[in-house]
């Protein structure tokens, strides 16, 4: 069985080294296809031979940012029964993700963790199998965030993800909150992931107003209200030119 294992990226120096260490442990699964999709004023990856298939989705505004529209834009366009939705800078144990991937078969929707250990600037230069030696409790994340995998027949049923959310955080709760709604059967694995070390990014202030406004509208829609706003939805969204 095929799976898509989509990556949302932005450049910056600081996050391709992430992504090389996420490439890095992914290339060690022989049945996922890896696809990073870069969005940006203009593509500074596509030169580097990172070993994965590369989109890139044009974006002029520095101020937003909308992973929802990279990972549908992405959805249209791949073929794969599973869908894997991917941060560039968290990776797990092989096994668990293994066993997370066998689990899809019985449920719409897998976590593959249900702890995330943020990582210091020295752990995450470690191997993953030193990594494996950290074993404390440190963050229950959010169903949708991080790495998450869909069923693709089930996340075209949510419409995707939601494109209203030019930052990042509040796409990933209302994402949860269509998954709890709509009783799509999803399963939380056991396991720890771990979040590599990287300087957190500031949001645009009038963005994040903006978004948590979206957040507020649409977590109050009732079952009906829910289920017509993904029916309106889903013809437009992961469109080639959504900002040009």
């Amino acid at each position: 069985m095929r799976v898509s294992y989509i990556i949302h990226y932005r450049h910056s120096q600081e996050k391709l080294l992430l992504l090389r260490k996420v490439l890095e442990w992914a290339y060690g699964f022989q049945n996922l296809d890896i696809i990073i999709v870069e969005q940006d004023i203009y593509s500074k990856i596509s030169h580097l031979n990172l070993g994965a298939r590369h989109f890139f989705i044009k974006n002029p505004n520095r101020d937003i940012y909308n992973k929802s529209w990279a990972f549908n834009y992405v959805l249209k366009r791949q073929s794969n029964p599973i869908c894997v939705f991917a941060d560039c800078d968290v990776i797990m144990d092989p096994k668990d993700f293994a066993t997370s991937l066998m689990e899809i078969q019985n449920f719409d929707v897998v976590k593959p963790y249900n702890n995330l250990i943020n990582l210091g600037p020295g752990e995450s230069n470690l191997s993953i199998v030193n990594l494996k030696n950290i074993q404390r409790k440190d963050t229950n994340p959010q169903l949708c965030s991080g790495i998450t995998i869909f069923k693709t027949e089930s996340i075209l049923k949510l419409g995707g993800w939601s494109e209203v959310f030019e930052t990042l955080g509040n796409d990933d709760l209302f994402q949860e909150e269509k998954v709890k709604k709509l009783e799509i059967t999803y399963k939380e694995m056991p396991n720890s992931a771990y979040h590599l070390f990287h300087q957190k990014s500031i949001s645009n202030e009038i963005t994040k107003k903006k978004s948590d406004m979206y957040l507020e509208q649409l977590m109050g829609l009732d079952m009906i209200k829910l289920q017509g706003h993904i029916g309106a939805v889903i013809p437009k969204i992961g469109m080639a030119n959504k900002y040009c």
